[in-house]
């Protein structure tokens, strides 16, 4: 039987080697209809706040076709994601793994990389004869290895670039890229397969025809699409014609998200176009979600932005402000409140499907691999684990009970594991968050009111309580300790996988690690980013070069060591910025 959600500690963890993926981690089953298998579109956006669609509320911008899924479909009120960031959400939901359980705890430099030993949705359908494409946005490694095309740049080995990760075709980045040319260079560099290409679009615009295209070409076979937008991320960049939508909005930050968030709904609805035009919508399932909660920082590039030629009128620096609207819950990118977590969560299919039902029992982003699994005929063999669960019978009403008694997250978290992070569990209507030392009331980050800054365990009633303001902890502290243990038991399951995995061979080190020195720890690593200024590899991601390059050593700091500290400096070659 295939291993879902098992959450007591698992005294033997078995590992899929590479090896037994190579043979075969997968076998048809033709659940749906063998015959006639339905095409599969995904949909991911990225940083949309959650009430930044005119379906959940939003007053100034109008999202129509966004919102025609959702009439045509089920919403799912409670559905989450496993992590309040890029990175660590999208490698769960390819494997329909809590993230945890092979060391996925942040965002990843270019170096990193999904295990090679973990299957995608990729992986999935094409065991099941489905022709895959990805377009969009990647954002889970060039690794393992990397090579240098030009002595600057890295470029992606085999392993983590899509093609080699269940994809047939691939158009988009790699990493996160600007959506307009706003330095002159003639468009956007992106990728197509493995070849890098200049986009002289619009990058959502073009991520909404190559979407149009794939089904153009594949539409008289069976397809799944994971159609990855960049929009909304920073920076803040929009052409003309979507800002023009938007002059009742004065705030120009605000103004040019709407124009985003404007654009990446014109582009779902050409795909949605599309499946009328060529007849497959009532064998099409849609699903929308977003990567995690909506950030609050906003970016728009100084100078202004060009586009083909012309500068539209935005020049105004970044700023710290709430652009994003995630309404009713607090909280965002980068939190485990329910707006960094909770997420339009978004699932339509005619005729097998609801239409305009609203499901509020919570769900996750790691359902997604074993529903399509269910719906393409593709059944995973024994002793696989995958948390997900497959929610058709749940939307259908067939099952009535939770898809998940439990949901888990642990965020903060240093791969040494020597950080205690902000931890939760919901059951039902409860979410208790818990860490080892209080939150810090960052209004921004994690918005924690002033009566709670201090409170090392919360309990919330998320039902009634949406925004997570009245802690009741102290009325239920016989709940609370059973909450506890779940939450436990789960990170000693996780922790201990994790810690298997990373006992296998790492994969090669690129150039750059060689010029570290042999011997130190990881807060000697950080007092190094901090001194290394203008060294190449920006301050905020090099903690993470170095913290990796530390656990491949699996040394202490020496003299030599402090001696390099001092005298540190990057080759050139390796100058990414």
């Amino acid at each position: 039987m295939i291993i879902f959600k098992q959450y007591h500690f698992i005294k033997l963890l078995i590992i899929p080697s590479l090896l037994a993926f190579m043979l075969g981690i997968f076998s048809c089953s033709g659940k749906f209809g063998k015959d006639n298998p339905p095409n599969i579109v995904f949909i991911f956006a990225d940083d949309l706040g959650y009430a930044d669609i005119s379906l959940h509320g939003s007053q100034d911008i109008s999202t129509p076709h966004i919102d025609s899924l959702g009439n045509g479909g089920i919403r799912c009120t409670s559905g989450y994601v496993t992590a309040p960031a890029c990175t660590p959400s999208r490698a769960s939901l390819l494997t329909g793994r809590y993230q945890q359980r092979f060391g996925y705890e942040s965002n990843i430099d270019v170096f990193s990389g999904l295990p090679s030993k973990e299957i995608t949705f990729g992986d999935v359908l094409q065991s099941a004869g489905y022709f895959t494409g990805f377009v969009g946005k990647w954002h889970v490694g060039l690794g393992p290895g990397v090579e240098y095309d030009d002595g600057t740049r890295a470029m992606p080995t085999r392993d983590q670039h899509p093609l080699d990760r269940g994809f047939h075709e691939y158009y988009g980045a790699l990493g996160n890229t600007y959506f307009m040319d706003t330095e002159g260079k003639g468009g956007i560099e992106v990728m197509r397969g493995k070849e890098r290409i200049l986009e002289k679009e619009y990058l959502t615009d073009a991520h909404g025809r190559e979407a149009v295209e794939f089904i153009d070409r594949n539409k008289d076979k069976p397809f799944f699409l994971f159609l990855s937008f960049n929009a909304v991320h920073i920076p803040l960049e929009a052409p003309q014609k979507y800002l023009d939508r938007f002059n009742h909005i004065d705030d120009i930050h605000r103004k040019t998200y709407a124009a985003m968030v404007s654009a990446m709904d014109d582009a779902i609805g050409r795909v949605l176009n599309k499946l009328r035009e060529e007849q497959l919508s009532q064998n099409t399932l849609v699903i929308f979600l977003n990567d995690h909660g909506g950030s609050f920082k906003s970016r728009v590039p100084k100078g202004g932005m060009s586009f083909k030629g012309k500068v539209t009128p935005q020049s105004v620096p970044s700023v710290w402000k709430k652009i994003r609207d995630n309404s009713p819950f607090r909280g965002g990118k980068g939190s485990i409140e329910e707006g960094g977590i909770r997420v339009p969560f978004i699932m339509s299919w005619p005729g097998k499907l609801p239409a305009g039902k609203v499901y509020d029992q919570p769900v996750t982003s790691m359902d997604i691999l074993p529903t399509i699994a269910a719906v393409g005929g593709a059944k995973l063999k024994e002793n696989t684990i995958i948390d997900g669960v497959d929610l058709i019978p749940y939307l259908q009403g067939k099952k009535k009970d939770s898809p998940h008694p439990f949901l888990f997250w642990r965020w903060g978290i240093m791969n040494d594991y020597s950080t205690i992070p902000h931890m939760a569990v919901r059951m039902g209507q409860w979410k208790l968050k818990t860490r080892n030392k209080p939150w810090n009331g960052n209004p921004i980050l994690n918005s924690e009111p002033k009566e709670l800054s201090r409170d090392l365990v919360q309990l919330f009633n998320v039902v009634k309580d949406p925004e997570e303001l009245n802690n009741l902890a102290n009325e239920f502290p016989e709940l609370v300790i059973e909450m506890q243990r779940k939450l436990k038991n789960w990170n000693d399951e996780v922790s201990n996988e994790a810690r298997i995995s990373r006992l296998a061979p790492l994969p090669k080190s690129p150039p750059f690690y060689e010029a570290l020195p042999k011997e130190f720890d990881y807060d000697q690593a950080v007092s190094i980013a901090q001194e290394i200024g203008e060294g190449g590899i920006p301050e905020s991601i090099l903690p993470r070069y170095l913290n990796i390059f530390m656990l491949q050593r699996k040394l202490k700091l020496t003299q030599e060591g402090k001696y390099i500290k001092n005298n540190f400096k990057l080759p050139e070659q390796i100058n990414l910025k």
